[in-house]
């Protein structure tokens, strides 16, 4: 009995080993096969996908692992010609297939791909996708419908080298499809040194935006259930569905970018998401809730509705409607994704209708812009026009502005550090009816949006013969934006600022400016302005002086230098401290206008003794001062409504003397003379 057993066990063992050496040369044998194959392969999947593409593909080495894994290792995409740059670089890929489908129905079925770590160039990969963007499509349409998983973890995507902004993006996500349903969900976050120290010292800090998106596919439709967005202060929510070409979209986003730092003293709530939420379904069931509810936001955008029409290479945004912290915004427009993209959009916005932070009397605003992104550049013709609430118990009524730039050029990829050029420019601004014009050329901006709330741009341009110079600071803390800027004009032709301010057109010489402008706590505008080697040709009051005494060389008065300071300010608007200096004329004093267009003035003016003696008028009046007086002082003050201003001549040493010469009568005729000129 014993030899039996023994002898049983001695052939299993036999067996077992049979076996086992069986499929250890099975798996062997199918594994180098494989493997085999995938080695004489991948040459040529690189040469056709190379030939397919215009950039070229190389493979570094394909594995296959029992049972159902294949490894592929350094994929690269790169340009043909230039430098090596790889665009996007895959350090290993693995694809998992199901044998059952390949056994039995002879199909290759990937069930799930890892992704481990893939490396982006945005802005190459930008230029790729333009170039093959249509071979990728019919690729992709190419691909049988089943279920699968893919993973992409530790992706990075390159953006722009600089020391203030993100270096990259750091990008995890899922993509499966089981069935009709579609998902995909991940993670986001943007990266620089900076952000990388901060992350070593608190590694559990949360993403800077997660992401998933569920959606089904139908024959009628690819269904969008759901979009939802969501970081540390922001929380949107998109659903729509996509009909042939066209895309359909409703949805809703919350948001607050007030930093705790900027303001020390201020408490800044937290972004209530539920709350929010809450109040977007009260919304759905009963209406509109009052805007005040979202205090915890200062960006929410509501009653999205967006039609999109994807044509491609068309691309024309058939409608897209939103509110905006309440107030209405329209979108309209056409891309075209050619080589290189254009576009033709027009946006209108209504700020009249924000509830808790208005923008003033500014009622609506209209954006165009077209042109086409090139060289790493937006180039572009744009215009925008504000058109403010008539207002008219306010001193110098605001109604529209109207800026337009040519040839505008807006290169953001060095960001922080904007540069922004433009050919020509004009801005058009109404006042009571009447028309202004600022035209410049040549302008040159460049701006530093690094991470400080203060944000500065640097300004350049040629205006009217002569040179501008300036400095924006925006201070974004809080909205609306704070704006403050300083420029300086340099040797300006006076005479061609008449489109600004039609008095310019009496004025000629080379002109030279100091301003500053704030917009907080009010608006304010105040500066200087020194004319040289000019002078005044046909002027109102010296034309009057001419014609009532026939002081005929008042008509066109030279002078080597004159100077004045300005203000325009809620309330008031001014010149001050006026020094006007020429041969025969001295001026000095001020010029106010008031609320209601009411002026208030006094000024000093001096006339040479040699051009009165040419006037008959002044001539007995001469005979009142001794002849080593060479200028006789005149005094007087304008005030009233502008249009009907009084006049009164104001007492000092000339008036006193020439009083004690004339009568009384006379002294009131020469008052009710100047008066009436001024009415």
């Amino acid at each position: 009995m014993m030899p039996t057993i023994r002898k049983l066990m001695h052939d299993h063992k036999k067996t077992a080993f049979i076996i086992c050496a069986i499929v250890l040369f099975v798996w062997i044998s199918i594994t180098l096969t494989v493997n085999v194959l995938l080695s004489k392969t991948k040459d040529t999947a690189s040469k056709t996908a190379s030939d397919a593409l215009t950039y070229q593909l190389s493979i570094g080495k394909v594995t296959y692992s029992f049972p159902n894994t294949v490894t592929i290792k350094e994929i690269a995409i790169a340009p043909k010609t230039g430098p090596t740059l790889n665009v996007i670089h895959f350090p290993s890929i693995k694809a998992k297939f199901c044998i059952n489908r390949l056994i039995f129905k002879k199909e290759i079925c990937i069930t799930e791909i890892l992704v481990d770590a893939p490396y982006l160039r945005w802005q190459n990969f930008c230029q790729f996708i333009r170039e093959n963007f249509i071979v990728l499509l019919d690729t992709l349409k190419k691909i049988p419908k089943a279920d699968v998983e893919i993973t992409f973890s530790e992706s990075v995507i390159k953006l722009i080298d600089n020391n203030y902004g993100p270096d990259h993006l750091d990008v995890d996500f899922v993509f499966t499809i089981q069935g009709d349903n579609v998902k995909i969900s991940g993670t986001l976050d943007v990266e620089n040194e900076e952000h990388l120290a901060n992350k070593k010292k608190n590694p559990e800090k949360k993403p800077f935006l997660t992401y998933e998106l569920r959606s089904r596919w139908s024959e009628e439709a690819f269904f969008l259930d759901s979009i939802i967005l969501s970081g540390a202060s922001l929380y949107s929510k998109f659903w729509g569905q996509i009909e042939g070409d066209q895309l359909y979209l409703k949805g809703f986003s919350f948001a607050n970018t007030t930093e705790t730092h900027a303001k020390p003293t201020k408490t800044v709530q937290p972004l209530n998401i539920i709350d929010r939420v809450k109040f977007f379904l009260r919304t759905l069931k009963g209406g509109k809730a009052p805007v005040n509810e979202l205090a915890h936001c200062n960006f929410y955008f509501t009653d999205l509705d967006c039609v999109i029409k994807a044509a491609l290479p068309n691309i024309a945004i058939t409608r897209f409607d939103v509110r905006f912290n309440n107030a209405p915004v329209t979108l309209r427009g056409n891309i075209t994704l050619s080589d290189p993209p254009t576009f033709d959009l027009k946006t209108v916005f209504y700020p009249a209708f924000l509830k808790d932070k208005g923008m003033g009397d500014l009622k609506q605003t209209d954006f165009k812009i077209s042109g086409k992104l090139e060289n790493d550049a937006f180039h572009v013709d744009s215009g925008l026009k504000l058109q403010f609430i008539d207002n008219t118990t306010s001193m110098g009524t605001l109604t529209t502005v109207d800026i337009t730039a040519d040839d505008f050029i807006f290169d953001f990829f060095n960001y922080p550090h904007l540069k922004i050029e433009s050919k020509k420019g004009r801005a058009l601004w109404i006042i009571n009816g009447n028309k202004h014009t600022v035209s410049v050329s040549d302008l040159h901006a460049v701006s530093n949006f690094n991470s400080s709330d203060i944000k500065e741009i640097d300004v350049s341009a040629t205006a009217y013969e002569g040179k501008v110079n300036g400095k924006l600071l925006i201070d974004t803390t809080d909205l609306p934006f704070r704006f403050m800027a300083k420029a300086g004009l340099d040797d300006l032709n006076a005479n061609k600022l008449k489109e600004i301010l039609v008095h310019f057109s009496k004025v000629h010489g080379r002109l030279n400016s100091n301003l500053e402008f704030r917009s907080y706590p009010q608006f304010d505008l105040r500066g200087d302005i020194d004319i040289r080697n000019g002078h005044l040709k046909n002027f109102d009051f010296f034309k009057w002086m001419s014609d009532t005494f026939g002081l005929h060389s008042l008509l066109d008065v030279y002078f080597h230098n004159t100077k004045t300071k300005f203000i325009i300010e809620p309330g008031r608007a001014g010149i001050y401290n006026i020094d006007f200096k020429a041969e025969d004329v001295k001026i000095s004093g001020d010029f106010y206008i008031k609320n209601n267009d009411m002026a208030s003035s006094i000024i000093s003016m001096s006339l040479n003794r040699g051009l009165l003696e040419t006037a008959k008028e002044f001539k007995p009046i001469l005979n009142f001062f001794k002849k080593d007086v060479p200028f006789l002082d005149f005094d007087f003050q304008l005030s009233g409504p502008m249009g009907t201003m009084n006049f009164l001549w104001l007492p000092n040493w000339t008036k006193e003397r020439i009083r004690a010469r004339i009568p009384n009568f006379i002294e009131r005729s020469i008052e009710r003379q100047v008066d009436e000129e001024f009415k």
